[in-house]
């Protein structure tokens, strides 16, 4: 791993040098610490004795010392604090500092100072947007997409038309137009958090997320899934950092948090899944009776991509119009 470093010095009065009687080398701080880089400070002060160089050095064990990578500046006349920046650094990962100053016969070192890089992935925040009912939803922005951070919980169409709610299971394994409902019919539980599940045939509306917003297509989730690193590894990236079973949670690097909502089941109008999976509607139309969808396993850090049948009910994510291709829905 190729380290640089930029240094710059910054003034220190004769009289404070003149107050020590031997070479003094301090590590005073770690800052604008980002995903690959970092300032570190330093003081070297001295008397009597030439230092022929200083900096600062860095590992991610502990007790760094010359021989491992080090921030180096050549000596001045005059040596006192300076400050370091520590490049090419690797993500989320900790490491341990010490400024060090070299005279004629000694290497002396600072106290040590430990700090952890970010991730890579820094969650950048929209606008929002409320729907019909009133309910606001947090967005994201990811790569060109602005989603909402949380799934759709309106029982309005964006023109105030009413989206019907069915309960009974015998009713919703038969339906072939549009509904809703709540997980379990548990709206106290579930709304909040996890959001409506809808068939597919609310999607085939176009009226179902806020004005301005719509379900995504099938090739923007492929472009979601694909910033956030492929299909076997976004889902960790995507997904909350709570209430996945088994502490299958994921990082949310994106703040994405997508949560394990469930489903509801056309072939048989009961409920499933809830806390271990998530599942996510597309605009995109596969043939007559089936739609294509993502699906996130507690178990796994992969996307899915599957289709399955319209009458089937799942959380739907909307994202904004402006930063994407809204395709037809069939």
């Amino acid at each position: 791993m190729t380290l640089l470093a930029m240094c710059k010095k910054v003034e220190t009065s004769e009289n404070e040098l003149n107050n020590s009687e031997f070479c003094q080398v301090e590590t005073i701080a770690v800052s604008d610490i980002k995903a690959h880089s970092a300032l570190c400070s330093g003081r070297v002060q001295y008397k009597g004795q030439n230092v022929k160089k200083y900096g600062i050095c860095f590992s991610i064990n502990t007790q760094p010392t010359v021989n491992h990578n080090i921030a180096e500046i050549e000596a001045l006349d005059s040596i006192g604090v300076f400050v370091s920046r520590l490049e090419g650094l690797e993500a989320q990962t900790e490491y341990y500092v010490r400024a060090f100053a070299v005279n004629e016969t000694d290497t002396i070192y600072g106290v040590e100072k430990q700090f952890c890089t970010l991730s890579d992935s820094i969650i950048q925040y929209g606008d929002g947007v409320t729907d019909i009912d009133g309910n606001h939803y947090v967005s994201v922005i990811i790569g060109q997409q602005e989603w909402m951070a949380s799934n759709l919980r309106s029982v309005h169409y964006n023109d105030g038309t009413s989206i019907p709610l069915v309960t009974e299971s015998v009713d919703w394994k038969k339906l072939t137009t549009p509904a809703y409902c709540w997980y379990d019919n548990d709206s106290i539980k579930y709304s909040l958090k996890f959001g409506a599940l809808y068939n597919w045939f609310t999607v085939a509306t176009e009226k179902l997320c806020p004005a301005g917003w719509h379900v995504p297509s099938d090739e923007e989730w492929a472009i979601l899934v694909q910033y956030a690193g492929g299909d076997t590894i976004a889902g960790r990236k995507l997904k909350s950092t709570t209430d996945w079973y088994e502490e299958g949670n994921g990082t949310n690097d994106y703040g994405f948090s997508m949560l394990p909502c469930g489903y509801r089941y056309d072939y048989d109008g009961l409920f499933h899944d809830q806390g271990k999976n998530a599942y996510g509607w597309s605009s995109t139309s596969k043939s007559a009776s089936h739609a294509w969808y993502r699906y996130m396993r507690y178990s796994m850090d992969d996307v899915y991509q599957y289709s399955d049948r319209k009458g089937d009910g799942y959380g739907v994510r909307c994202i904004k119009d402006e930063n994407s291709t809204k395709n037809k829905v069939y």
